[in-house]
């Protein structure tokens, strides 16, 4: 007997394939979506993290950058703020686009705060990918003490004779009282010179103001040594320093100097103050010639003179500030020289010899003009580095 089949009871069987597949699309896209994400986040925070260091490394540029512009052998004297919380900005462009903004603020008359803000990255847009930070460090506004105890100060002997004048009445170079208002006048005596040493004044008229013997003036370390700067700093930061005889002239128009290049062995700024050069008349350069210097035609210049050797003069020379001579000074012509002259020997026979209608006249302005435009930045001792963010 042959089976009987019922169609109405035949078994259903449903398909499990398109469950798995569509579970394991989900599950893979899920796996997919979780390692794109962290690689986002990866490349997000190593991009991140590059960016912060080229934000530090700017910031610390610009701190570099800073200091070698008004620090130690910099290119420019440091800014003179007057007043407590004054403030003076730089900002300097590095590769990439990053940047830094250099502030210098005066906390008081001889110590300043420098900070240096880094960038790095673009913004704009919509977007900010970009990175900041900051370091700071405390310095100390640094200036040459130099000891002025006379228009001219002589470790040597001192000869004035002809029409020669040497003067301690404190004047101000001609055409300068509007700059030198705010700097009190203090008379001083003519010439200061070390004990032992002899002054031959040959016309009683050659000198005004007291002949004093003084033993700063017979301390070699008078001509050395210049508060927390020497003449090895000084020199070493020189912003001109000669290779060989020189007639300077001022270098620039009504509006600019040229302090660069082949010209700027011959500016040494701008003394006069009716002249065509007065861009050059905020330029007080610190001079250095490692030899005997001899100026024999008409120059004219202002700012720190340092001569290791000796400094004839024999022409017409109009000088406003501080010269320093370590070997034998000879004036000659019709030199003038307003500020103050020290000079120094090692014989007690050697002379210092003023001579002519050459003149030396003190003024405490143009001193203090020279010194201050010579000024620099100097970290404090300890731990004056400090980074702010």
């Amino acid at each position: 007997m042959a089976p009987v089949v019922l169609a109405g009871l035949a078994r259903v069987r449903r398909g499990f394939s398109l469950p798995v597949v569509l579970f394991a699309l989900v599950l893979l896209g899920l796996l997919i979506a979780s390692v794109g994400s962290a690689s986002t986040q990866d490349y997000k925070i190593s991009h991140n993290s590059v960016l912060e260091q080229r934000a530090f490394g700017a910031a610390e540029a610009g701190m570099t950058q800073a200091m070698s512009k008004w620090g130690y052998g910099g290119t420019d004297a440091a800014p003179q703020l007057t007043n407590n919380g004054d403030t003076a900005q730089l900002s300097f462009a590095g590769t990439a686009g990053d940047r830094s903004l250099i502030t210098l603020t005066r906390l008081t008359s001889s110590s300043y705060w420098l900070t240096s803000a880094g960038s790095a990255g673009v913004s704009g847009n919509g977007t900010n990918n970009r990175a900041e930070r900051r370091v700071s460090m405390v310095m100390r506004y640094s200036k040459p003490a130099i000891a002025i105890r006379g228009a001219l100060t002589s470790y040597g002997s001192v000869t004035v004779k002809g029409s020669a004048l040497v003067s301690g009445d404190d004047t101000p170079p001609t055409g300068w009282n509007a700059e030198c208002a705010s700097i009190p006048n203090k008379d001083t005596s003519a010439i200061a010179y070390a004990p032992g040493a002899s002054v031959d004044v040959q016309n009683g008229n050659s000198v005004t103001g007291a002949l004093v013997p003084d033993p700063v003036a017979g301390n070699l370390a008078t001509y050395d040594t210049f508060g927390d700067q020497s003449w090895a700093t000084l020199t070493a930061g020189a912003d001109i320093i000669l290779n060989g005889d020189v007639d300077p002239y001022p270098v620039g128009t009504m509006t600019s100097c040229s302090t660069s290049g082949a010209a700027h062995y011959t500016n040494w700024g701008e003394p006069e103050r009716t002249s065509l050069m007065q861009g050059c008349k905020n330029y007080f350069p610190v001079i250095y010639s490692p030899r005997d210097l001899h100026l024999n035609s008409t120059a004219r210049g202002q700012g720190i003179l340092l001569v290791d050797g000796d400094l004839q003069v024999n022409g017409s020379l109009n000088f406003d500030g501080i010269i320093i001579v370590r070997g034998q000074l000879d004036m000659n012509g019709t030199a003038d020289i307003n500020g103050t002259v020290l000079s120094r020997t090692a014989k007690l026979t050697d002379t210092n010899a003023v001579l002519g209608n050459a003149s030396i006249t003190y003024s405490s302005c143009a001193a203090q003009r020279a010194l201050s435009a010579s000024a620099v930045l100097r970290p404090t001792t300890g731990r004056s580095w400090a980074p702010l963010d």
